[in-house]
């Protein structure tokens, strides 16, 4: 079930959503799986264009990572 789950929320077309669902599902995964999939909400929540709103799902999904993936937060809310 959870498998499916994961499966809808590739498919979301708005990225903060997408990466929102991402980190919520990962939250029950097993690993490897949940630090791949926390990995992908992360990438989704980068490529967003507009910088207010990437900063925004970054902000959001912050909280719900592991300490090792601020790092890869750090400055990604800046524009291009």
């Amino acid at each position: 079930m959870l498998q499916q789950a994961l499966e809808v929320a590739r498919e979301i077309k708005r990225e903060r959503s997408r990466a929102l669902a991402l980190v919520s599902l990962a939250t029950h995964l097993a690993e490897p799986l949940r630090t791949q999939t926390l990995q992908e909400a992360l990438t989704v929540a980068r490529e967003i264009r507009n910088w207010d709103t990437r900063a925004r799902a970054l902000a959001e999904l912050a909280p719900h990572l592991p300490e090792a993936f601020a790092a890869r937060i750090a400055g990604c809310s800046r524009g291009y």
